[in-house]
């Protein structure tokens, strides 16, 4: 039967549902619904995204949360709806999130003549998307509305009893007869399935594919059916789209170590898009813990959970691995929020790369930072080691693999060493912990040395008079520098 969006006023979800803008369009086709969860934004890429989980003549359901009070992204994902030939959208606990729509929402949607329907939080509390997906599908297939109420109820029912997505989509390929398999845009790995990728090329039937994203996850929907009818496939492609937008974090668990692994090994093609909305992070951020560091890692996973950034969140060996996505340069560091749990984890090293713009520095950076975690911490004394100080323990490693690569070091500190052997004196070992260590500030290397705040200005002083290095000047500063951290690196492998 068809059903246009004035019929959808009659179902009992949507009794109490007021259409306060694009009245114009009440006699549109209805053919599915699906959850809307796109952040907005004006670029090709997110038309693109939204083109890829948006269906003509679908209803679209969404509070808006993400940009409920963004006017600008609200207009361009109207916009986009809108030329995309959905039927409608229904914005959920209006009046709570969405306060009001501004008027130039309203007068787009009078122009495009684009239903807009609301529920209103107050009267409308206890709706909940199940009921308007499944009522939808149940006036769509009224020769059999039990059976698509039964498919939604059921999904809903396994994530209610804390059960497994794969649950869920065996209990959705039972009832539809699908074979069914959910992979990652990014790593290709198969998150859940009913069924492996080549197991349902072989045999009789047809393979559909699908893309959809949300704001977690982007992923690639095979359905392998025995019938090519365009009505079974809507149903349950937008039954799974429930599967992933109520089981994301689950499936992201489980990806998320993956592409963490496939960036180490060097085998992530750097071309792939990690987030769905990629095309918004102005900056990168890593954060590398050891995984026995609990209270550390419930701290950074408490501030995930409660703050709007896009995370990674895999494990490598023992280490837990945080690639953190955001939107301004300016977003404060999670470290921030959770610098406290040092306090139980005494010993927890950390290595926190923050401000990268670029994702292929980033990955980068991922990478090495995995391969040199326990060796610089010997270099830089210290639990958190920074971007700057990683940079340049790859660099002057790279610089020590080259033929006569330590001999500038070494030449550039001889002197020193012979003053100290000479005098028994401790002139290089200062100028070492004043410059690697204490980050050139007097008063915490001598309270690090026990020694006198004078002290250590003097043997400074005289330290750089020996060498021959003018303090004012930078790029003497950065040669010493990197001679020292040059000079600390051999004694280690000395010792090793």
């Amino acid at each position: 039967m068809i059903v246009r969006v004035l019929d959808l006023k009659s179902l009992y979800s949507l009794k109490k549902s007021r259409i306060i803008a694009g009245e114009g369009g009440k006699y549109r086709e209805v053919n599915g619904a699906t959850i809307l969860e796109i952040t907005g934004g004006n670029t090709e890429t997110s038309l693109r995204l939204l083109k890829e989980s948006a269906k003509p003549r679908d209803v679209m359901i969404t509070s808006f949360y993400n940009i409920k009070g963004d006017v600008d992204a609200q207009l361009n994902i109207i916009r986009t709806l809108a030329e995309l030939d959905v039927s409608a959208l229904i914005v959920f606990y209006y009046g709570h999130i969405v306060q009001s729509f501004d008027d130039r929402v309203i007068e787009l949607c009078e122009k495009f003549e684009f239903p807009l329907f609301v529920l209103d939080y107050a009267k409308t509390i206890d709706v909940t998307y199940e009921n308007v997906i499944s009522e939808i599908f149940e006036v769509l297939n009224r020769n059999d509305d039990s059976h698509y109420r039964k498919a939604v109820s059921k999904i809903w029912a396994v994530w209610q009893e804390d059960g497994e997505v794969g649950s869920a989509l065996k209990a959705l390929a039972e009832m539809s007869d699908t074979e069914i398999a959910v992979l990652s845009a990014a790593s290709q790995n198969v998150l859940a399935s009913t069924s492996s990728p080549d197991d349902m090329k072989a045999g009789d039937g047809y393979i559909h594919k699908v893309n959809y994203h949300n704001n977690h996850i982007n992923v690639h929907i095979l359905i392998k059916s025995r019938t090519k009818e365009e009505r079974v496939r809507n149903w349950v492609v937008s039954c799974i789209k429930l599967c992933i937008d109520v089981y994301g974090k689950q499936l992201t668990r489980s990806d998320d170590d993956e592409i963490i692994r496939r960036i180490v090994k060097g085998s992530m093609n750097e071309d792939i898009t990690l987030f769905p909305d990629e095309y918004i992070i102005k900056c990168w951020q890593i954060i590398m813990i050891e995984d026995s560091a609990r209270s550390m890692v419930d701290g950074l996973l408490g501030y995930i959970s409660d703050y709007p950034v896009r995370v990674i969140n895999g494990a490598y060996n023992e280490l837990r691995i945080f690639i953190i996505g955001q939107k301004s340069e300016y977003e404060s560091s999670p470290m921030q929020v959770v610098n406290d749990g040092f306090t139980d984890d005494s010993s927890c090293k950390v290595i926190e790369i923050i401000g990268v713009k670029k994702k292929t520095e980033m990955m980068w950076l991922l990478k090495k930072g995995v391969e040199s975690f326990d060796s610089v911490f010997k270099v830089y004394d210290g639990r958190i080691i920074s971007k700057f100080q990683l940079k340049n323990y790859i660099k002057c490693r790279e610089l020590m693999k080259e033929p006569c690569g330590t001999d500038a070091a070494v030449g550039m500190l001889e002197p020193l060493v012979e003053y100290d052997a000479d005098n028994n004196g401790s002139l290089l070992e200062t100028l070492e912990k004043y410059m690697l260590d204490c980050n050139q500030d007097y008063r915490n290397t001598a309270d690090c040395m026990y020694i006198h705040v004078n002290t250590v200005q003097y043997r400074v002083k005289r330290a750089l008079e020996i060498i021959g290095i003018n303090y004012k000047v930078s790029v003497e500063m950065y040669t010493l520098y990197d001679s020292l951290v040059i000079h600390r690196m051999m004694m280690i492998d000395d010792h090793n």
